[in-house]
């Protein structure tokens, strides 16, 4: 018999999920981590850090995107590290504050904080230690009369409540890939703040056709054998909330190359017929490693369920001569392909007149609007919103011109 979501909150939290703020708060700089990276993508940054049970830490970056910032959050998994640069670099590009974690012992620290690396030792409240090389050494931690889960798991609730409680931010939705996608799929089975989730390439029932060898947590007994529940179990109880399973067609762990696409079908069309809100899509990939397309998919569905639909022609409005400007310099960027487009030109096919932008992809030719008394306004695409906050693309515009683009950008309104 399944477990409800209450009894498994009741099993390893006692009766309440975590909601303590972070031990540590700290103010990053603008060359610490992806900030050093992406200047045109991130304005600051803060770093969380918590404290786990065992005497163990985690931590999580919190960035602010240089795009018109939204109210809405995704926080971003890695799992057993990798980087998510492209799932949450997308969101930031589209005004989303992201929060980029990883699991316990995948994120090397200094110290008094380096206990987030493995190999860590595991403090027992009843005395003594258990060393940590690898995942599987929490079933010491277990066997000697303590929880795990909480290593795993604490940290996403605290920041959910951090995002919401200290920056008010008002959804949230969390995706991972691999371990992250893990974390994805019982976070948002036992924490309801959680208006959509994510697996990319970390959904696979155990002992299906195909499954691959996991660490402890994936495998729990107190999660899953002692409570009656396998990952479908917990896929339904997310249920009209929504739920992405993203699964790579060359992931030689958890894709259709070692599971079988039939295996996968059925397993997603057993949980839809419990009404659990389940989209399941399989995309074109060489490994376990994600690709632009589902980075840019998992965003876009982030988008439907936040009412946040993609920046359609965002608007300028001010001096005629500023808006002259970014006309010409937004049509000097209209050859360039938009970030993603794997290097394909865009071609610019119409004007833009007012009505309509033009279809999703494409670039369009603008032109300044004469509000009369000297004040001008433009209405651009998406495509070349995203081009002015394009470092690489921004870079090859005149010195004058980048200066304009630097300054101008925070005036645009209309998203």
């Amino acid at each position: 018999m399944t477990s409800t979501r209450q009894q498994v909150i009741d099993a390893i939290w006692g009766g309440t999920l975590p909601s303590a703020p972070p031990e540590h708060v700290h103010e990053t700089n603008l060359t610490y981590g992806s900030i050093a990276t992406a200047p045109g993508t991130i304005k600051r940054s803060k770093v969380l850090r918590f404290l786990l049970p065992g005497g163990l830490w985690t931590r999580a970056q919190v960035y602010w995107p240089q795009a018109p910032e939204r109210r809405v959050a995704l926080i971003w998994h890695n799992g057993h590290g990798g980087d998510g640069w492209l799932t949450f670099g997308e969101a930031l590009r589209r005004g989303y504050v992201v929060v980029d974690m990883a699991m316990m012992g995948y994120q090397g620290e200094v110290a008094p904080w380096n206990n987030m690396a493995i190999p860590a030792t595991y403090t027992l409240a009843g005395g003594g230690t258990v060393a940590i090389g690898t995942h599987d050494s929490f079933a010491s931690v277990v066997a000697a009369g303590e929880r795990a889960m909480p290593v795993f798991l604490d940290a996403v609730f605290r920041v959910v409540t951090w995002l919401r409680d200290r920056i008010g931010v008002t959804r949230v939705g969390l995706a991972g890939h691999s371990g992250g996608g893990w974390t994805a799929l019982l976070a948002g089975a036992l924490d309801e703040r959680l208006d959509i989730v994510a697996s990319v390439h970390g959904w696979c029932p155990i002992g299906a056709p195909g499954s691959p060898n996991r660490d402890y947590e994936q495998t729990a007994p107190e999660l899953f054998a002692q409570r009656g529940m396998d990952y479908p179990d917990y896929s339904a109880m997310i249920g009209a909330r929504r739920q992405l399973l993203v699964t790579g067609s060359g992931d030689n762990i958890f894709g259709s190359v070692v599971l079988g696409q039939v295996n996968i079908d059925a397993m997603v069309t057993s949980i839809q017929a419990t009404g659990a809100n389940l989209a399941a899509t399989v995309f074109t990939t060489s490994d376990h490693g994600i690709v632009v397309a589902e980075a840019n998919y998992t965003v876009d569905q982030f988008d439907l369920v936040f009412g946040c639909p993609r920046y359609v022609a965002p608007r300028w409005s001010g001096t005629l001569a500023v808006a002259q400007d970014i006309a010409r310099i937004t049509n000097a960027l209209a050859g360039l392909p938009r970030r993603g487009t794997g290097g394909t030109a865009l071609v610019p096919v119409a004007s833009w007149n007012g009505i309509a932008p033009t279809p999703a992809g494409w670039t369009a030719a603008y032109v300044a609007t004469d509000l009369g008394a000297g004040n001008g306004r433009i209405d651009i695409s998406e495509a070349d919103y995203l081009r002015l906050y394009d470092a690489s693309q921004v870079a090859t515009l005149p010195g004058a011109d980048q200066t304009i683009v630097t300054s101008q950008r925070g005036a645009f309104i209309g998203r």
